[in-house]
């Protein structure tokens, strides 16, 4: 499997199921970063993969700033925003450890810059406040 042989740190595979791919993997996106314990979820109903940081607490880094390109933060686990799903960035048939793992490294690495000068350097189209339709369901951003 390619993900395990990425030989990331901390590399697990959690509560997977014939229905649900779950990789946790440790991420220090360069030299001197902090150290981010991350998880990738894809579902076999779903047409997305979800990205998230379970530590530290993204919000409690950004102290009272609202965090950028993400789909929610609850309970210290941030949702990253790593690309745009009508986009044809990712879909089915690409790679997690060509796409959404250096994606991940990619966001923490704005994400350390931005906790510096409140400037995100990633581009991208910041998701809003407002409900749309993400896979398949209606969610609320917060």
């Amino acid at each position: 499997m390619r993900l395990a042989g990425l030989g990331l740190p901390g590399a697990t595979f959690r509560g997977s199921s014939p229905s649900l791919l779950r990789f946790e993997f440790d991420a220090v996106p360069f030299l001197g970063a902090r150290d981010y314990r991350c998880r990738i979820e894809l579902r076999r109903e779903s047409l997305g993969v979800d990205t998230f940081v379970l530590r530290p607490d993204l919000q409690a880094l950004a102290l009272d700033k609202k965090l950028p390109h993400i789909y929610g933060d609850g309970k210290g686990i941030t949702e990253l925003c790593l690309y745009t799903p009508a986009s044809g960035e990712w879909y089915r048939g690409r790679w997690l450890s060509e796409t959404t793992i250096p994606w991940t490294y990619e966001w923490l690495r704005y994400f350390e810059l931005w906790l510096v000068d409140g400037e995100w350097y990633g581009g991208g189209t910041h998701p809003t406040n407002s409900v749309r339709r993400r896979y398949g369901t209606n969610r609320q951003r917060q």
